[in-house]
């Protein structure tokens, strides 16, 4: 994470987050969906900007800002097609808002906005009035069969695990590269 103007920081990703995001406008280059809402809030961020991921089906790609608008916390979206994904830097300075949910349309960001205007107006958002509900990130076993390995579905790079060596993997996750945690 990096620090920026005073209250908002950046990250790469809201799988690594620490105590900078807490209380903090978090712009970071994860997916809009819900475990990075969920995450986002987890770790106390006052308000956070993702990236929207292309929207998706069924609209995956920001499902994550209804899930913050039910616990008020203000939330939006930058277009993929304006910052990298897995790049929070990249959005707060280049990204353009996409989406934005209630909470966040209540301090007047909107769709066509420069996230670093956003997240300016994002630094005035009242803290969440209720805790993120739970969400236990998914792994499905997809196919076994003798002699083959197995393929199993996981939600998040982040369920990742040792057991995982030889599997054949279908992630969730953007899948940019991201830096180590410094």
């Amino acid at each position: 994470m990096r620090p920026c103007p005073a209250g908002i920081v950046t990250a790469e990703s809201v799988t690594a987050l620490g105590v900078s995001a807490s209380g903090a406008v978090l712009v970071a280059g994860s997916h809009c969906g819900v475990i990075a809402a969920f995450l986002s809030a987890t770790a106390g961020a006052r308000a956070v900007i993702l990236n929207d991921a292309g929207v998706g089906k069924d609209r995956a790609g920001i499902a994550g800002l209804a899930y913050l608008d039910d616990i008020g916390m203000a939330a939006a979206a930058v277009s993929h097609l304006t910052a990298r994904i897995g790049d929070g830097a990249d959005a707060l300075r280049r990204g353009t808002i996409s989406h934005a949910n209630r909470a966040a349309r209540a301090l007047g960001v909107t769709a066509g906005m420069r996230c670093g205007d956003a997240a300016e107006r994002l630094r005035h958002a009242p803290a969440a009035h209720a805790a993120p509900p739970p969400y236990a990130e998914g792994r499905y076993l997809l196919l076994r069969a003798a002699g083959r390995p197995e393929v199993w579905g996981l939600d998040s790079i982040g369920k990742l695990a040792a057991a995982d060596a030889g599997r054949i993997l279908v992630i969730g996750s953007h899948g940019a590269f991201t830096r180590r945690p410094r």
